[in-house]
């Protein structure tokens, strides 16, 4: 099984977490953020090897939890961007994950 591997940097108030993926574009990028007191979540990843538990890992690092985590923006229906997203749902029950119309109709599918 492929091991993946990850950083995370702060840049400005944002934190970039970086998780590679035996593809051509090499790595997938989630960003975490807080605005007015709510954490946010920018995709979801990739729901492949040990993907999930390396982004559980980073934001450990980061002293937050998948509770903590308000809303997760969905930019768009690629793999590597939404392969998670029933994951953190069903971790955190009350997270407002945020998507367009298309990427939500294909995902009710």
């Amino acid at each position: 099984m492929y091991k993946f591997k990850s950083e995370v940097i702060k840049i400005d108030d944002v934190y970039r977490i970086k998780i590679d993926v035996p593809f051509a574009v090499k790595f997938v990028c989630l960003y975490l953020f807080k605005s007015n007191d709510q954490h946010i979540l920018i995709d979801a990843g990739l729901n492949m090897g040990n993907w999930s538990k390396l982004l559980f890992s980073a934001l450990n690092d980061l002293n937050i939890t998948i509770g903590d985590i308000d809303y997760c923006f969905i930019t768009h229906i690629h793999l590597d961007h939404i392969g998670l997203v029933k994951t953190l749902k069903r971790k955190n029950p009350n997270l407002k994950v945020v998507m367009n119309d298309i990427t939500h109709k294909i995902l009710r599918r």
